[in-house]
């Protein structure tokens, strides 16, 4: 297993002390991926670790790309593929004992890499990211506005992968001078909203309120202007005996994904793309032509290592030929188009397929 590896500073990275927090990564890149995995020795460990992470990685980032209706027929690859587009990773914290390998990770993929397996699998995907919202993280405790260091809500807004997404976001601090009535009021209110816009010179700026309950509850109002239009949510989030800080993470997660589902939904529909952009399976009858075992063995184990090929069913070989039936996004026609860089040639057509290796 080979990577591009390079060390960041924690100290840096997790600063969340400064008035504003963002700046736009890159969409291929997965940050702040946690991992941990035990084995014989660390060594291994990490490698579990690493290959663990990187399969993580690569799942939310196909998912940062595509439509919800398409996440449930997203590619599952194997390791060897997944590790061919990792372009690199950088460790931002770690810690190993004798047999434990714990760290938070950044994985970088190649972004071509990526669009062909999306392309082959007939999975539509949306590579224009959405201007930068900022988002002011206000949390309410005992009725008063917690400062930036007992602000649990900014710490959870803080800790997920906000510069690398498709609707990428940057973190403000509440001004001094913001009082808990004019939060509620800003919340509740798109006018009293203009007057805290109007602070920090923002195109799309989002305020979101947590307000905690006396039961340890945390609720939950989004209001303002991102990329896609203006938006007003509320959602509470019960407490089960959780820290408030669990629920914060929660709850920041679901908004920022409420901010890219939004993008996406906006952006496929564009493309006329809102069915989720998997093409229909359709079924392939074909016969692959052989001269012998050997070039069998050869073709079949190209097949099943080919993107998309589903329900693959051998129904009969002879020593120079076999009889197979399967199911391909797209049909015949994409499958010939996809077999050609695995080194088979799809040719014929209404229903006389013939497979050859090249």
């Amino acid at each position: 297993m080979t990577f591009r590896i390079y060390v960041a500073f924690a100290a840096v990275l997790f600063n969340t002390s400064a008035g504003a927090q963002g700046g736009q990564g890159s969409l291929f890149t997965v940050a702040k991926v946690s991992v941990q995995a035990e084995a014989q020795d660390s060594v291994e460990a990490k490698q579990l670790a690493i290959a663990e992470g990187q399969k993580k990685a690569l799942n939310t980032l196909m998912k940062r790309l595509t439509g919800f209706r398409a996440q449930n027929r997203l590619p599952q690859l194997d390791d060897a593929a997944i590790e061919r587009m990792v372009d690199g990773l950088q460790v931002r914290q770690e810690r190993a004992s004798g047999t434990v390998y714990l760290a938070q990770l950044d994985y970088n993929f190649r972004a071509a890499a990526v669009k062909d397996v999306l392309n082959r699998f007939g999975v539509s995907f949306i590579t224009e990211r959405a201007p930068e919202v900022l988002v002011l993280p206000v949390y309410l405790a005992g009725g008063v506005i917690e400062p930036g260091e007992k602000n649990a809500w900014l710490q959870a807004w803080s800790r997920l992968d906000l510069a690398n997404a498709i609707s990428p976001v940057k973190l403000v601090q509440p001004r001094p001078d913001l009082t808990a009535d004019a939060a509620r009021a800003a919340s509740a209110s798109p006018q009293s909203l203009e007057a805290i816009n109007y602070q920090y010179r923002a195109e799309y700026l989002v305020l979101a309120l947590a307000e905690l309950d006396e039961r340890g509850g945390l609720k939950v109002r989004l209001i303002g202007r991102d990329a896609a239009g203006a938006i007003r949510l509320e959602r509470s989030f019960k407490s089960y005996g959780e820290e408030p800080e669990v629920n914060a993470k929660a709850a920041a997660q679901i908004a920022l994904n409420v901010f890219e589902g939004r993008w996406k939904l906006r952006r496929l529909a564009s493309q006329g793309a809102l069915d989720g952009g998997s093409q229909e399976l359709a079924q392939i009858d074909l016969s692959a032509q052989f001269a012998g075992l050997k070039e069998w063995r050869i073709i079949k184990d190209r097949l099943e290592k080919l993107p998309g090929v589903q329900s693959l069913d051998i129904k009969a070989v002879n020593p120079r030929g076999a009889s197979i039936s399967l199911e391909f996004p797209g049909g015949a026609d994409r499958l010939a188009k996809t077999a050609l860089s695995y080194g088979l040639a799809l040719e014929g057509g209404e229903g006389a397929w013939v497979l050859r290796s090249q």
